[in-house]
């Protein structure tokens, strides 16, 4: 099944809509839609058009440098809603001092988050984002469902231990299969390779809470990981 031209407009559309409220205020749903458009487009860029024009690598290249700065930023939402469900018995000073911490350490990066985002880059970014929008040119012989089980299969002859950052190339490959196969729009084949690709989702738990174990490890909270792997709930 050929691209479904209205939803990969609804990429750019959405992605512009959450620049828009990601500028207004740095709110860790902003931070996280403009985070997840972004990838979206650049799939959609990325796999599916045969030829990226100079405003195209231009867009990708800027989108990904925002990206990675607004990903700081999220780093520690995600880590702050972590460790908000983590159930400590013992001396929960320590996790309301950790806590304090994370927020602390997330104003000083959305401050730096709101400095890249400055009138000149936005400007620039609505425009490339109007115009590749504009030139979108996906053969119709292309299907997004193919290339997505392409990517797939590619990911699953990874032989690799299953390492912190092996488990993050996972996750952020497996939402890329899953935002291009959801081009394919209401194929029910589509819809069932997506279904399967969504529960790729559970490992951004079992990360994050990886990372915010190591985090209270250094306030003493639990001798190892197990254990306050183990207490969340």
């Amino acid at each position: 099944m050929p691209v479904d031209l209205e939803k990969s407009s609804v990429a750019f559309q959405k992605l512009n809509r959450h620049l828009s409220k990601l500028t207004a205020k740095t709110a860790p749903q902003s931070v996280h839609k403009f985070r997840t458009y972004s990838r979206r487009v650049e799939a959609l860029l990325g796999e599916l058009s045969p030829e990226l024009s100079r405003n195209d690598r231009k867009l990708l290249k800027l989108l990904a440098r925002l990206r990675k700065k607004a990903g700081r930023v999220r780093d520690l939402d995600v880590q702050t809603a972590s460790l908000r469900g983590l159930k400590i018995s013992q001396e929960p000073r320590r996790k309301s001092q950790l806590l304090r911490n994370l927020t602390g350490d997330r104003v000083k990066r959305e401050q730096k988050l709101a400095a890249k985002f400055d009138k000149r880059t936005v400007r620039e970014l609505r425009k490339r984002l109007k115009r590749a929008a504009s030139e979108l040119n996906i053969p119709q012989s292309t299907e997004p469902l193919r290339v997505a089980l392409r990517q797939v299969a590619e990911l699953g002859q990874d032989q690799a231990p299953l390492t912190e950052k092996v488990l993050h190339q996972y996750r952020i490959a497996g939402k890329r299969a899953r935002y291009i196969a959801e081009l394919a729009g209401d194929n029910p084949q589509a819809q069932s390779v997506v279904g399967q690709l969504k529960l790729m989702h559970l490992t951004d738990k079992v990360q994050d809470l990886l990372v915010i174990t190591k985090l209270l490890t250094v306030f003493d909270v639990y001798d190892d990981e197990s254990e306050a792997l183990s207490s969340f709930k």
